[in-house]
């Protein structure tokens, strides 16, 4: 006669489980803590010269950080003094060459872009963290002020990651206007989006923290978002929008994604807007 199994034996199956279970999901948080970075920057190390990729104008530069990295990024000069520098601070893969597409129709009323490369990308020594992305996003200003580019002269563009790096320069200088496409809140909220089962805020290193920064700022403020965004979802673009002080602009791109958000439209909103507050 088969018997039933005794209440201390399910018992006993039930907490061998648990431990299982238990054990694995500690391992988890253990490669997610030591791989997160891995998990949040692509760079592509290769950077070909400007020339190479049909970037007429654009010069090869070296920026230095104060702790002590040289750093290779590209610069179109302005057409005149008067004519604002766009600093594009790219998302988390690829490298600047990828982005000469932003580049080029921004740079068609005459504003020089400097197309910032971040430490650990395109050849550049070091590897990328919150921090480092400051102390590069500074080298960036500096290089400008070095090359008689005032604060009220430079347009912050941040896009993806790069909203991070744009949102901090903003607080350390009054920039003429700050543009961020696809932001996020912040990178435990994002991560915790895709990895809901994770403690994201305990664990995340690099927290980019833009929506506590951004209720502080001065610059004129344009948000650009996806509608259809799965990566930073719409909503964080809006919930910063909502933070931040007047003036400020918004321009929802419907039926568009995360890597597909700039386009003509995009481009168009952009000029005028730099028309309206920085040459205006």
């Amino acid at each position: 006669m088969l018997r039933a199994p005794s209440n201390r034996r399910v018992m006993d199956t039930f907490i061998r489980i648990a431990i299982y279970v238990g054990i694995g999901y500690v391992l988890i948080v253990i490669l997610a803590a030591c791989f997160q970075r891995s998990l949040l920057y692509f760079p592509d190390q290769n950077l070909p010269a400007p020339q190479a990729v049909g970037a007429t104008g654009f010069a090869a530069v070296r920026l230095t950080t104060t702790d002590g990295l040289d750093l290779t990024s590209w610069y179109l000069p302005p057409r005149s003094e008067e004519n604002p520098v766009i600093v594009l601070f790219h998302g988390n893969a690829g490298n600047i060459a990828h982005r000469l597409f932003k580049a080029v129709p921004l740079a068609s009323s005459g504003y020089g872009i400097l197309l910032l490369e971040y430490r650990g990308y395109g050849g550049n020594p070091g590897s990328p963290t919150e921090e480092g992305l400051y102390h590069d996003g500074r080298a960036a200003i500096a290089f400008l002020r070095a090359n008689g580019v005032f604060e009220n002269r430079i347009v912050l563009y941040g896009e993806s990651l790069g909203s991070g790096v744009a949102v901090q320069m903003a607080t350390e200088i009054t920039a003429g206007a700050l543009i961020l496409e696809a932001p996020y809140t912040s990178i435990p909220e994002v991560a915790g989006k895709h990895y809901p089962i994770l403690p994201t805020e305990w664990l995340t290193k690099d927290k980019f923290r833009n929506k506590d920064k951004i209720t502080d700022l001065n610059e004129p403020l344009l948000i650009v978002h996806g509608a259809k965004d799965d990566i930073i979802p719409v909503q964080m673009g809006r919930q910063l929008y909502a933070l931040a002080p007047t003036p400020k602009k918004s321009f929802w791109v419907l039926g568009a994604g995360h890597n597909d958000v700039f386009g003509p439209e995009v481009a168009d909103e952009v000029l005028m807007f730099i028309d309206k507050y920085v040459n205006g």
